[in-house]
Order: structure tokens, then sequence, then C-alpha cells
């Protein structure tokens, strides 16, 4: 019926408005995960906070990048001695801001101290992006806790997270680089970005290009009809920003070999190739196979829970594969017979916490019935037995992580070369009391990173007899372990006479 046709006092048929629905917003949406991000950052960083400034042992390769922040900071220059490219320079750039921000706003002066502290936030941020990326690849939220834990409170991570090294810097810029290149919706601005902080990353330190394939990977399963345009897009950025370091070396004249000056391409080949393997972790007895028995007697649990996991990931959660194949590759790395560095393990706990955590997120999924309360059941069961591992591990019988005192020796050892030299005696001493001399106010001409006496042309002209020009020679065991790598550093000791001992570390008065 028309209403044409209506009486005059009826009202045609409306159909009724439906109000539309608004949207919840993206921080309603997701407030569970952001409360438990926010819990979980914090944690891990009062955790890792506690006694960071007494455990680890200091650290030579530490020493080196604290210094070269500090000769950033002061001179604006890249390094303290002569910059060799031994890595790339962003990860002590990204020091001289921090170091500056604690050293005006909280009064901490020793670059050293701030170089720890700086750790505890690098940990925070990575442990956040940690449990982020757990749920990223669609694993429970317990689950992304339970990653955390474990990278958090793995003894062999403990041994490393602390100290400020490159590997740790790097971290959270290899996390956020594969988090966003998981982005469910692709989102272009998501891959620009995951380009940046993957060339960040590797303009840290360069072994973090071993990530780009699982970024890639992660790439693929994020994109579908425009695949070509996001590699091309992706590509492009990574590899012009990662271009900006050849580049530097090409305007300073030095990406060649040549005569009278450091080369960027003679640095890479060196590390490649010239430098003296460790050997295959397969072989009894090589140093990979000494290094790797190591680590399983600190944390064997997480790192043979994490075979089996790469198995059940690659199977059963598609969108992990990619970031599995990249720790399945450095799994394998210590099998290969080269070189192996020694903070290796900093990009190895974190992808085994994350693929564990996933892995027991399957099995749980896969075994447990499809109930919350069932399966949050079985999550705090599975919490509570493998929490117990790494809690015992990291509060062994020296005194643990959280309680014991391993920088006292070097702390008394300054001290006593506070008191007993003067400025203008020369000191040869390892770059972790070289940093501390010269803060006391000891010059840098006098105070010699005992490498430089036999491999820097400046240093042996400025000191044409060697060790018979030095005074005091402090021998560490950074020094010790060296061996005769450094002979003018053996020859002081030799003729030196024991003044003072340490613990470990002893100071000779060298006898001229």
């Amino acid at each position: 019926m028309s209403t044409a046709t209506l009486p005059r006092h009826a009202t045609p048929l409306v159909a009724p408005t439906v109000p539309a629905v608004a949207k919840p917003s993206w921080i309603a949406r997701f407030r569970p995960d952001l409360w438990l991000v926010i819990v979980v950052s914090v944690g891990a960083g009062i955790v890792h906070g506690i006694n960071a400034l007494g455990s680890p042992m200091p650290n030579d390769d530490e020493a080196t990048y604290v210094s070269q922040a500090w000769a950033l900071e002061h001179f604006g220059t890249l390094s303290h001695y002569t910059y060799s490219y031994d890595h790339p320079p962003l990860g002590w750039i990204l020091l001289v801001p921090w170091n500056w921000a604690l050293a005006h706003l909280a009064g901490v002066t020793d670059v050293w101290v701030s170089g720890r502290y700086a750790m505890v936030l690098v940990h925070m941020i990575s442990a956040a992006l940690v449990f982020g990326l757990v749920r990223r690849l669609g694993a429970a939220r317990i689950a992304g806790v339970l990653a955390v834990a474990m990278f958090t409170l793995s003894p062999l991570g403990q041994e490393w997270q602390s100290l400020t090294l490159l590997d740790n810097i790097g971290t959270p810029f290899v996390l956020g680089a594969c988090f966003l290149a998981l982005d469910p919706k692709a989102r272009l601005g998501r891959t620009v970005w995951a380009a940046a902080l993957l060339a960040a990353a590797v303009l840290v330190k360069e072994t973090n290009a071993l990530f780009l394939p699982g970024v890639l990977g992660a790439l693929w399963f994020g994109t579908r009809g425009r695949r070509r345009f996001v590699y091309v897009l992706f590509g492009t950025l990574f590899s012009g920003l990662v271009a900006f370091y050849p580049l530097y070396a090409i305007i300073k004249g030095e990406l060649f070999e040549g005569p009278g000056h450091v080369s960027l391409l003679w640095s890479i080949k060196w590390q490649l190739l010239s430098r003296a393997g460790s050997g295959s972790a397969l072989v009894v007895g090589s140093g990979s196979n000494m290094t790797v028995l190591d680590w399983l007697s600190k944390d064997a649990f997480l790192l043979i829970a994490t075979v089996p996991a790469l198995a059940i990931t690659g199977w059963r959660v598609p969108r992990a594969r990619p970031l599995a194949f990249a720790t399945l590759v450095l799994f394998i790395t210590p099998l290969r017979g080269g070189y192996l560095p020694a903070p290796f393990p900093i990009n190895l706990i974190w992808p085994a916490a994350i693929i564990t955590a996933v892995g027991l997120d399957a099995i749980v999924r896969g075994l447990v019935p499809r109930s919350r309360l069932t399966r949050a059941a079985a999550w705090i069961l599975v919490t509570a037995l493998l929490a117990a591992f790494p809690l015992q591990a990291a509060s062994k019988a020296d005194g643990g992580f959280w309680a014991g005192d391993k920088r006292s020796n070097y702390e008394a050892a300054g001290a006593w070369l506070k008191q007993n030299t003067r400025s203008s005696d020369v000191l040869l001493v390892d770059n972790i009391l070289w940093i501390d001399m010269i803060q006391a106010g000891h010059t840098m001409d006098s105070t010699i990173w005992f490498y430089k006496l036999d491999d820097d042309p400046e240093i042996q002209h400025r000191y044409p007899d060697g060790w018979q020009d030095v005074d005091y020679v402090v021998l560490t065991p950074i020094m010790n372990h060296v061996g005769e790598e450094a002979p003018s550093s053996q020859a002081a000791v030799r003729n030196g006479t024991e003044v003072a001992r340490y613990g470990d570390i002893v100071i000779y008065r060298v006898r001229h």
C-alpha cells in the first residue's frame, strides 16, 4: 500500500534507525596486554637491576664500548684510540646522550655505572617486546609472561645481559623489527619502521644481519597481494640506511686497504677470514665445544627445551616459522667450526625463550580441552614446574647474580693506583682500569691499554722501548687470557716486582 492511499491520520512506516556501534579504541582492545606489558617489563627491570653493579665481572669488550662513548662525548672521536672499524659505531653513539642525561640529571659521572644502568633500561624494553612478539605469534598471555621469565631469569642470560655490550643494545632493535614485520594488517608504515629498526640493529653490531631472513620471512606471512612492493620498499630502505657505514669509510678514505691508515675492508676480512676459529662444537676439546658445554652447565633447561620447541612451532605455528628458522641458524652456528664470539648467548637466549613459550602454548592448546579455566590451570602448573630450573641455577653457591661482588677487586686495584702513582707514571692496564684511571685524572698519554703497546704504531712511536718505558703493569684475568697475544705485557710482568694483590689482580712495579 502506498502512502498516498493511507488515511490522513495514519503515519507511514519507517524502518527504525539502528545506532552505530562505536568501534572500541586500540587501548580498550588491548588493555589486558598493556597492563601485562607494564608489569612484566617493570618486573624484569627490577630483577635485572638487582646487583647490576656487582655482577657479572666487568668485561674488556664492555670497557671498550664505554671508553669509546666517553671519547665521543669528550673529544668527538669514535674511539679512545684509532677507530679501526671493528664494529659499526651506532651502539656507543647511543650511550652518549644517556651518559649525559645521567650525569646532569642524576649526578652519575662514572660512565661504567651509566652503562650498566642503560642495560637495565634496554632489558626492560626487550622484555616488553618479547611479550608482544609471543602475543603476535598467537600464543596466550601467560605464554608471553613465561617467555619474559625465561629471558630474564636464564643464568646464561644473566651472565651477559648486564654487560654494556653491543649485542644487548641491538636486541630491542631486532625484536622491534620482528614485531613490526609480523603486523597482521601488513601496513606499509610498519614495514618502513621494521626496515629502519633492523638497519639500526646492524649498525649497532653487524652480526644482527643474521636475523634478516627471519624478518623477511615474517613479512611474507604478513603480506599477500603486494609482497613484491613490500620487499622492494623494505630492501631499499634497509640497504640505504646500512650503506651509511661504508659511506663513512669512503668519505674518510678508509674503505680500501692502504699504507698509513685503517680500512673497513681489512677489518671485514680479518673478522671473517683471518680470525682464528674456535673449532666445531662437535669436536671434543675444541674452543666451541668447551664453550657450549659451559653454556649447558649454566642453562641446560632452556637450551635443550628449545630443540623440540623448534619442531613443534615449525609444525603447528606457521607464523612462527621465520623466527624458528633464525633460531635454528643460531643453534647450528657453533657446529660450523668458525670463530664463536663470547657474547653469542645474548642473541641466543631471547629467541630460545620465545620459541619455547610458543611451543608450550601449542602443546597446551592441542592437549588440554577448550576451557579457559582448564587451560589456565595447565599453564599455572607448567609455569610452576619450569620456574624452578632458572631460579635454582641463578642462585648457585658463589653468591649468585643477585648478591655476588665481582667488581670489588677492580675497585681496590684502582684505588691503590690512584693513591700510589703519579699522573706522569706510565701504567699498562686492561681497558676496564683504563677508563677508571682516566676519569680519576691520569692522562691518556701515560695510561696505556695493554693491547696497544704491541699493535698501535702511534703508541709504539711514543714509547719506542716498549715495556721498558712502563712504570706499573696490572695483571688481570683478561691479560692472563690473551697470553702471548700481548708479549709486551708479559715481558713487563716478568720484569716486575709485585707491590699489591687483590684476588686475581696483581700490580707490579716494573724494574728498569
